[in-house]
């Protein structure tokens, strides 16, 4: 900055004086970068109308900027004004149809409009550029102020300006609103940068001179074109804006971030210096840079600032073998199809950050060739048919294919890599084990817009096989999960039919005595000993058939009742409230202890209360007058824990091994199915029941343990 200074009293600091004045080689910098914009969106699709709709408004801007330059450069002011006011007259209606464009045609403005804003802006460039009527340049930019005369027709000029650029805002805006997703993310960095760019320009460079007469602080329009740049070359490297993939290697970008780091440096120097910029001489400035390049360049900085710049250009981890390494880690940590897949596709999207992916697996439980992870784009029925033609690839597994790179030895694949090429496929991974297929992955372009290359390949080979193993153990493991289900399920059968055995022993005796009564009604019906006989026996055996029926209703308990999460503390309690009284009058004394934080259990309450029922029950028919029954509940862990204390006799060891089966009791009374109930109560609500006897004295532990409610499955286990 140069030009006069005013001096501060008191304070022996010189300010400059409040003139602008930027080099030129700023704007035709800046000129160049919006050119070279305008190239590589037309480049991208110069058959649509939103690529060549954003490229006239680009090119427009850059004709703008470059004119700026030419002013402040000094020389022909009349050619560079007339040249600056024509290429502006073009962006309204440029930045009008790529409104109406982006991200697709809409309905309006209507052709009759942006028709209108077209000819407008033609005849106004063509009116600029060969006569004095919208604006005549009196002095280069350079001087302070910057005069120019306007002409007759610049308040149509800026009138035009102002409604075109207005009504393209609101159509982008409107746009925005009902955008959802990836559209959502790049219409609104458009919008931020356009905001800002048309607010700064409009205000500097229209409305300014339109009052003042002079152009004093147009040097500072092009510079609010700095955020559109910014903010659009961002959309294109993070939202692939108008579908344009720019691939920025690795050093480029590094230099790039040092680039930036100086001009970080600089600028917080600029402002805080108290000298003017003139007095900053080349030596200092120099030694500024080289220290801000080694600073970039060292140890500590240089992983971490590569690391970032890897992450913002949506490269993922730049080291693939560390990467392989943690994936054979992670990827063993789960044993489940599920769980292993999602892992796979976290390992993916961090290390080669595809824009599409797909897992397909084929898991023992379920059959068929589920999808299990997709972000391929399509409704359900055109991913089904990508998941059956990506499983019906010929080939062995595990393996690698380059979608076009080697063609497929045989028409069937040739057909396949077509067709999913097609879908946005770049790369299939075919996972298996000894030639059976266990699984596919479909992976798409890399989001950095780089292609898959040697080393990614070959991550990609080596990640196949440990996924491949990965998915076989899983798959495994479901088996035997299936095979020790069923196992449960014929020994649940198995019990079953010893119950039914036992049960069918206990009902034949009452029913044998109410037989052999029946049988003698016709001779001894008068007989009163024998009709006495009838109505004390009779009731008595009925009663035992129904209760051996109840009890046997309780062995099976109900599965399809959803399990909720239940209080202990409030089951217990009541449960303690209401056998108190009968445990006192048996001389017995019933005491709670729950500890505060004891987590609650998934099941269903009406299950829960004859469970806990039987086990207190069963301690005060073992513990004799005077004795003490403990019911206590603690966390353990995660777990819930509930023990029945008695002061019984304890556990006589012969029985040890069948307490649990059906009618086996210790009871003169008893039928046998109580402990038989309680196991079948607990193994539906996942718990474990085990009883011991005491170390510290006379007397059983009746021992629970409730799995922890997280993980829990909606409904109650079937028995054992």
């Amino acid at each position: 900055m140069v030009g006069p200074y005013v001096r501060i009293q008191g304070w022996g600091v010189r300010l400059p004086a409040p003139s602008i004045h930027v080099p030129s080689f700023a704007f035709w910098l800046l000129g160049a970068a919006l050119a070279g914009l305008a190239l590589l969106v037309l480049k991208g699709g110069r058959d649509k109308p939103v690529n060549r709709s954003f490229a006239l408004f680009t090119l427009g801007l850059a004709g703008w900027v470059l004119g700026i330059g030419g002013l402040a450069g000094g020389g022909l002011p009349q050619t560079w004004g007339r040249f600056t006011f024509a290429s502006a007259s073009i962006v309204p209606a440029a930045f009008l149809s790529f409104a109406w464009a982006y991200p697709t045609p809409g309905r309006w403005p209507p052709w009759e409009v942006r028709g209108t804003a077209w000819g407008l802006g033609a005849l106004l460039a063509l009116t600029s550029m060969t006569t004095r009527l919208v604006v005549q340049a009196d002095s280069r930019l350079a001087a302070t102020p910057f005069h120019r005369t306007s002409g007759p027709l610049y308040p149509v000029y800026a009138a035009y300006f102002l409604a075109a650029s207005v009504v393209g805002l609101g159509v982008f805006l409107a746009k925005w609103r009902r955008a959802r997703g990836l559209q959502r993310a790049q219409l609104y960095s458009l919008a931020i940068g356009l905001g800002i760019a048309a607010a700064g320009a409009v205000t500097t460079n229209l409305l300014v001179p339109l009052v003042t007469g002079h152009s004093r602080y147009s040097p500072l329009g092009p510079y609010f074109l700095l955020p559109l740049v910014l903010l659009v070359g961002h959309a294109i490297i993070r939202h692939r804006l108008l579908d344009l993939r720019m691939v920025i290697h690795r050093s480029v970008a590094f230099a790039a971030a040092i680039v930036l780091a100086w001009t970080a440096v600089w600028g917080l120097l600029l402002l805080t210096l108290p000298v003017p910029t003139s007095r900053v001489v080349l030596p200092g400035g120099a030694f500024i840079l080289l220290v801000v390049t080694a600073l970039c360049l060292s140890a500590p900085v240089a992983p971490r600032l590569a690391r970032l710049v890897d992450a913002y250009l949506l490269r993922g981890r730049p080291d693939l073998d560390r990467a392989l390494q943690e994936a054979a880690r992670g990827l063993f940590r789960f044993l489940t199809v599920h769980g292993v897949t999602a892992e796979l596709r976290r390992i993916l999207e961090s290390t080669l950050v595809p824009e599409t992916l797909m897992i397909l697996t084929e898991t023992p439980d379920v059959g068929g060739v589920p999808i299990t992870l997709a972000s391929l784009p399509g409704d359900g029925r055109s991913l089904e048919a990508v998941a059956a033609m990506a499983w019906a690839m010929p080939g062995p597994v595990p393996a690698v294919r380059l979608l076009g790179e080697a063609p497929g030895a045989d028409d069937r694949s040739r057909e396949v890599e077509e067709i999913l090429r097609l879908t946005g496929v770049e790369v299939w991974v075919g996972l298996g084990r000894a030639g059976q297929r266990l699984g596919v992955v479909l992976l798409g372009p890399r989001r950095s817009g780089e292609a898959y290359l040697a080393p990614a390949l070959h991550f990609l080979e080596n990640l196949a096989e440990v996924a491949s193993m990965a998915v076989e153990t899983a798959a495994l493991h479901a088996q035997q999960l299936l095979l020790q289900r069923e196992a449960e399920r014929l020994a649940h059968l198995a019990r079953l039919a010893r119950v039914y055995a036992g049960l069918a022993h206990e009902i034949r005796t009452p029913l044998t005595t109410i037989s052999n009564l029946v049988s003698l009604i016709a001779e001894r019906l008068d007989d009163p000993d024998y009709r006495d006989l009838i109505v004390r026996v009779v009731p008595a055996e009925v009663a035992r058939i129904v209760k051996l029926a109840e009890r046997l209703r309780a062995l099976a308990p109900d599965t399809t009742r959803p399990a909720r999460p239940i209080a202990l503390h409030t089951v217990l309690a009541d449960i303690v409230s209401m056998l108190a009284p009968v445990a006192e009058q048996q001389g017995l004394k019933l005491v709670l202890e729950v500890a505060p934080d004891v987590p609650p259990v998934a099941g269903d309450v009406d299950q829960l209360v004859p469970l806990f029922q039987n086990l207190v029950r069963n301690a005060m028919e073992a513990t004799p007058p005077g004795g003490r029954i403990s019911v206590r509940a603690w966390p353990d862990g995660a777990r819930a824990r509930v023990q029945v204390i008695d002061e019984g006799v304890g556990l006589d060891p012969a029985l040890r091994e069948s307490l649990f089966e059906p009618f086996v009791t210790t009871k003169p009374a008893g039928l046998g199915l109580g402990l038989s109930i309680c196991q079948e109560l607990a193994q539906a609500h996942g718990a474990q029941l085990s009883l011991t006897n005491r170390a510290d004295g006379p007397g059983a532990i009746a021992d629970l343990v409730f799995p922890a409610t997280a993980g829990r499955p909606a409904t109650l286990a079937p028995g054992a």
